[in-house]
């Protein structure tokens, strides 16, 4: 649509602004949005995966020229494994772009289907018959991943792919959620789903770079344990009123750890495994239908994701979930206190106990994406942010979480009380608010040189 002009015209309105309108026989049904990007070919783009429930149950990218709506170029990442029997309602979700050089066109375009495969396509060219799956050959494709439980079954990828660069080592990584509430079957599934996080430094090759979840170091819900936090407040007549608010938070485990310790890298530094994974099922061992349908966010240093699992009754738009906190380049907790608030935990490992940093907070209603808020003020947290590159200290932001639930922000487990404590915010009804310890380094976004004839 042309928005260029703010006077409506008034005559045939709505043809006089809409430029395109793009439709495809392979067009399935969308859930995620579009991304407008520049192309290495000059063009500005819209990009996008062709959603679920297409003619043929597959996946492509569509590159529609943003300013004709003419397609640019279109990728199949080709049928269904023959070992996926059967294998429908497949297509290719919410896509990422990445640009690799840094010179404002994109390089690289991510983005996973039903099936559990992460793809990745090489649009680096500026040929368009050249824009393609990044692995395998151009009648047989391969993804970088194929995410698939400890049974092999495929874990389906519906939530956009975060992507960031490690500054210390300059490798770029991939994270994503696996999970899905499209369908009535899916509001009683307890699959067991994993959040993923891999390292992609890989040139174009005839095969799948990761093989699976056996390249990867496994991390584990340690613990799930309730806290409760007291806070006084000064009711109208001036009399001094206690509130205590119950949380359930998570402890994750961490490289070194005696159980989902496995290392990342060496001591040197080198890569010992392609990244590392995290199934969404409690100490128990019991999956519960945890799941990723939000995606995953990287911010001031840590990687963020918010878990839904589903309530039983079809009739209730309730149930429950986690708001999560982890390194991105190891998968495990932090060491210092990111989630403010949150006495650290007590576990038991062998004959002696360990004190860990809460990892995640459960919420009450299923939490949506978060929205983070700088505070400005300065935390008493530790620098959560471990190999990031930037300024120093310590300051507080807020994670804005709309939840299913109208009463989340009240005193129920995982609500903030609504009162104003020091680590939490006063939030409306459905909205929840942990505060957050995250390294101050937000310098200067953007500059320009102003030179005088």
């Amino acid at each position: 649509m042309d928005v260029s002009d703010p006077t409506v015209p008034t005559t045939n309105a709505a043809s006089r602004r809409v430029m395109w309108e793009f439709s495809d026989a392979d067009f399935g049904k969308f859930t995620g949005k579009p991304v407008v990007a520049r192309m290495n070919n000059d063009e500005w783009a819209v990009l996008v995966g062709n959603g679920y429930n297409s003619n043929e149950y597959k996946g492509f990218l569509f590159v529609v020229n943003a300013i004709t709506g003419a397609l640019i170029r279109k990728i199949d990442t080709g049928a269904c494994p023959e070992t996926d029997d059967p294998c429908v309602s497949n297509g290719l979700g919410e896509v990422t772009p990445w640009d690799e050089d840094n010179d404002g066109d994109v390089d690289y375009i991510y983005g996973g289907d039903l099936r559990g495969n992460l793809w990745r396509f090489d649009v680096s060219s500026s040929t368009t018959a050249d824009w393609k799956v990044s692995f395998g050959t151009p009648t047989s494709p391969l993804p970088l991943f194929r995410a698939r439980d400890a049974s092999g079954t495929p874990q389906p990828i519906t939530s956009k792919v975060e992507l960031l660069l490690d500054p210390s080592t300059s490798t770029r990584w991939v994270s994503f959620g696996t999970g899905k509430f499209l369908g009535n079957d899916d509001r009683t599934s307890n699959a067991v789903q994993t959040w993923y996080g891999l390292y992609d430094s890989y040139s174009n090759v005839a095969t799948t770079p990761v093989s699976g979840r056996s390249d990867l170091a496994q991390r584990v819900v340690l613990v799930e344990t309730r806290q409760t936090s007291e806070s006084e407040t000064e009711n109208a007549n001036g009399e001094t009123e206690t509130t205590t608010t119950s949380f359930d938070v998570r402890v994750i485990s961490a490289p070194g750890d005696t159980v989902g310790g496995a290392e990342v890298t060496d001591a040197d530094g080198n890569y010992t495994r392609k990244g590392w994974y995290l199934d969404l099922v409690p100490p128990s061992g019991t999956a519960a239908g945890e799941r990723i349908i939000f995606g995953v966010q990287t911010f001031g240093g840590a990687l963020f994701a918010t878990s839904a699992i589903p309530a039983d009754d079809p009739c209730s738009p309730g149930g429950s979930g986690w708001f999560m906190a982890i390194n991105p380049y190891t998968g495990g907790r932090f060491d210092s206190e990111l989630i403010a608030g949150r006495d650290q935990v007590t576990v038991t490992v062998g004959e002696s106990t360990v004190n860990y940093y809460v990892s995640a907070l459960r919420i009450d209603g299923m939490p949506s994406s978060p929205i983070f808020v700088r505070d400005g003020s300065s935390g008493s947290g530790g620098s959560s942010g471990g190999n990031q590159s930037g300024g120093s200290g310590v300051g507080t932001s807020d994670a804005l979480i709309n939840t299913s639930d109208l009463g989340a922000g009240g005193s129920g487990t995982g609500g903030t009380g609504g009162q104003e404590t020091g680590v939490e915010r006063k939030c409306s009804g459905g909205i929840v608010c942990p505060r957050l310890y995250l390294p101050d380094r937000f310098g200067r976004i953007s500059w320009r040189e102003l030179i005088a004839d």
